[in-house]
């Protein structure tokens, strides 16, 4: 490049109200001289120039009258502005040209660039650059300048950008790889991955869930939709969901939130909890009698299955405390229907005694039992007396009549008493004989056999009957005893039989009867 302050022959003449004249040599497209001292001596047209200065004028200034000044303009990205254009993170090219100069620049510089942003120096060329991905946000002063000279000696001319670099654009997260594990009757941990935060912040993520027959997408607001949130911001996250209904099928998305809107995982995904046992609430006892009850219970829940079954199960409390299907002396009694409240009779029940029960119901999954274990008393058997016994063997006009109806009467005349034939289950009015065991012996070898005759009929209920055989040598003086095993019988209507070795020459046998209580 040439001297930049070589007078150019060009002058252009300005006169003011003092009468002084300001010359203006132009000499090339960079640099003007000025003369504001300049002053004409004599009138030849003879110039004497005194106290003359030079100064470099950057780009036309306040000499913008001035046809062809030098200048440095922008051509990309923002033609013919001062103002740089730019986003964080986005590749930028800032290209910029020498003008109205007839010499090339031979070295260029370019100082202020943020971070991430190279210059070219375009040696030898009147366009250079800066290039690159600018990694800072902000307002730049950037300063380039032409040097006359390749290695940035010489004259020189330069221009200030602004270069303004904003943050990038942000645009909508990204949420990838909807998961659900552990899956149970009523919970399950679902979750996803957000892989790319959009350039902003991520302020929520998490998972958005619904039963599938009632919302098959779910979305952030929507009816019937469960929103759940997970800390953190990109990355994989898990969130334990519970309270969900057992044995149903759910639609669910993970999803992500940032200032440029919400992103859901896509296509919607889904999942079936699995079934539960059922639910078994309230066991009832009522209409307790001495040898039955009414007992239930409430089926509140199916578990997301089927009822296959319901009912309860008892058993007397002393043998087993704790009832289940199938365990010892347990009874089992069935009810029809599935949900809601059911009552069973049960009867055959033992009077006087403590019983214990639960409802239950069973499904694929398994049985529920209401717990805790339930209880009741069966009510004492009413005790049937004599009296009764007397009303529904005689007339009424024999029950006025003590000598045929009373407890020492003899009225079929077969020396039993009515009070002996009650207990021993006989008919008053019909000669019979006492119940007498048929004995044999045989080689030294004694049977003695019985019927053991249940109480059962009109003044007997709630009594039982008892046998004892007893033996003596002696009927006057002897003692009665029993052998072993024969001393307390309890009648069912069985046969009795006992054998035995004959003690001695002499053996007396009777039965002993009596009723309880």
């Amino acid at each position: 490049m040439a001297s930049l302050f070589r007078i150019n022959p060009k002058v252009r003449r300005f006169s003011s109200k003092a009468g002084s004249l300001l010359l203006l040599f132009q000499k090339t497209s960079v640099v003007q001289l000025i003369l504001p001292e300049a002053r004409v001596m004599g009138t030849s047209g003879v110039a004497e120039l005194v106290k003359w200065t030079v100064a470099t004028v950057a780009g036309l200034g306040v000499y913008d009258t001035v046809a062809g000044a030098t200048a440095i303009t922008q051509l990309a990205p923002s033609s013919g502005s001062a103002n740089v254009p730019a986003t964080n993170g986005t590749n930028l090219t800032f290209v910029f040209q020498l003008l109205n100069y007839p010499d090339t620049p031979g070295s260029w510089t370019v100082t202020g660039l943020p971070t991430g942003l190279n210059h070219a120096n375009a040696k030898n060329n009147t366009i250079d650059s800066v290039s690159g991905v600018p990694t800072q946000t902000g307002t730049f002063s950037v300063k380039v300048k032409a040097w006359a000279g390749s290695n940035y000696t010489g004259d020189s001319f330069s221009k200030t950008f602004t270069m303004v670099i904003d943050p990038p654009a942000v645009t909508a997260p990204t949420v990838t790889t909807p998961s659900r594990t552990s899956i149970a009757a009523t919970s399950a941990t679902l979750g996803g991955n957000v892989t790319i935060d959009g350039g902003g912040t991520i302020t929520a993520r998490g998972v958005v869930y619904s039963i599938t027959t009632v919302n098959s997408n779910p979305t952030i607001g929507a009816a019937n939709v469960t929103k759940l949130t997970s800390t953190g911001t990109t990355g994989v996250f898990t969130i334990n969901v519970t309270g969900l209904a057992p044995g149903t099928g759910y639609s669910f998305k993970a999803y992500a939130i940032n200032s440029a809107g919400t992103t859901y995982t896509s296509p919607v995904s889904s999942f079936t909890t699995l079934v539960a046992v059922p639910t078994v609430t309230t066991p009832t006892s009522a209409g307790i009698a001495s040898t039955s009850a009414t007992l239930g219970g409430s089926v509140t829940g199916v578990g997301g299955g089927t009822i296959s079954e319901r009912g309860i199960v008892y058993s007397v409390a002393t043998v087993n405390s704790n009832p289940t299907i199938g365990a010892a002396n347990v009874t089992k009694l069935t009810s029809t229907g599935t949900t809601g409240v059911f009552t069973i009779n049960a009867t055959g029940l033992a009077p006087g005694t403590g019983y214990s029960f639960k409802a239950y119901a069973s499904n694929i999954a398994g049985t529920t039992y209401t717990s805790p274990v339930s209880s009741f008393f069966t009510l004492a058997a009413p005790v049937e007396t004599f009296a009764i016994w007397q009303g529904a063997q005689f007339s009424v006009e024999q029950l006025a009549d003590p000598a045929t109806s009373g407890p020492t009467a003899d009225p079929d005349g077969d020396g039993i008493s009515n009070a002996k034939e009650y207990i021993c289950g006989l008919l008053p009015l019909t000669a019979e004989l006492e119940p007498i065991p048929a004995i044999a012996a045989n080689a030294g070898q004694l049977s003695v056999s019985f019927t053991a005759k249940a109480a059962s009929g009109p003044g007997y209920t709630g009594k039982t009957r008892h046998y004892a055989l007893e033996s003596t040598d002696h009927l006057v003086s002897g003692t009665w005893i029993s052998p072993v095993g024969y001393e307390d019988i309890i009648a069912s209507d069985q046969n009795v039989n006992y054998s035995g070795t004959q003690a001695g020459p002499t053996r007396f046998y009777h039965l002993r009867v009596w009723l309880t209580p």
